[in-house]
C-alpha cells in the first residue's frame, strides 16, 4: 500500500513516516522546502512533494502511476481538505487526525459521491478512542515501545528547550522551521 502523509517533516508526520515504512508502505510526503525534503526522506519517504509549487493530488497519481494512494493522513483539513480524495487510489482513505486550517468548506458527501469510482472514505481521527480502553492503548503502546527499542522507529527531535522558552517553541513552530518534534524539559 501506499500512503500519503501531509507535511512530512514535522513531528507527527516524521512519525508518521517512519511507522507506514514499518507497515510496509510506500510513503509520499508533503514538503515545503528542499531541507525538509532532504530530511523526509532520511526519515524514510519514499518520495515528497513540493506543496507550495506543485499540485499534491496530481503528483499524487503521477507518483503510483494513475492508481492513488491507498491512505492520505492530513492533520491540516481546511478547503483542501475533500481535494485530496482525488490522490486516492480504489478503497482508499482520507484520515484526518486534526484540523489546523479548520474544517473543510466544500461539502464533503458531494465531494465523496464525486469520485463514487474509488469508493473513498473518510475517517477522523484522535488518540481519545483510547480512553477508556486501557487494554487497546497498553498494546499499542507496547509494539510502539517495542519498535523503539530495536530503533524500527527513531523520534526525530528538532529541539530541546526549558519551559520558560515555551515562546522559542511556539517560534519554531510558526515559522515551521522544527524539523521533527520539540521536546520541552523543567
Amino acid at each position: 500500500m501506499t500512503s500519503a502523509s501531509i507535511a512530512a517533516a514535522n513531528g507527527v508526520g516524521t512519525a508518521l513516516v517512519q511507522l507506514a515504512k514499518l507497515a510496509g508502505m510506500t510513503v509520499i510526503g508533503t514538503v515545503s522546502t528542499e531541507e525538509k525534503a532532504a530530511f523526509a526522506k532520511a526519515n524514510g519517504a519514499d518520495h515528497v512533494i513540493f506543496y507550495r509549487s506543485e499540485d499534491v493530488v496530481a503528483r499524487t497519481r503521477e507518483l503510483t502511476g494513475g492508481e492513488g494512494v491507498g491512505l492520505v493522513l492530513d492533520h491540516v483539513c481546511g478547503p483542501e481538505f475533500t481535494g485530496y480524495l482525488g490522490a486516492l487510489g480504489k478503497w482508499g482513505t482520507l484520515l484526518s487526525y486534526n484540523a489546523f486550517a479548520g474544517l473543510p468548506e466544500e461539502n464533503l458527501m458531494a465531494a465523496m459521491r464525486n469520485h463514487l469510482d474509488i469508493c473513498p472514505a473518510v475517517r477522523c481521527f484522535s488518540f481519545h478512542i483510547y480512553d477508556h480502553d486501557r487494554d487497546g492503548r497498553r498494546a499499542l503502546m507496547r509494539s510502539v515501545i517495542e519498535a523503539l527499542s530495536r530503533n524500527a522507529i527513531k523520534p526525530a527531535i528538532s529541539a530541546v528547550l526549558k519551559l520558560d522558552e515555551v515562546r522559542k517553541a511556539h517560534t519554531l513552530l510558526e515559522q515551521g522551521s522544527a524539523l521533527g518534534k520539540i521536546i520541552m524539559i523543567p
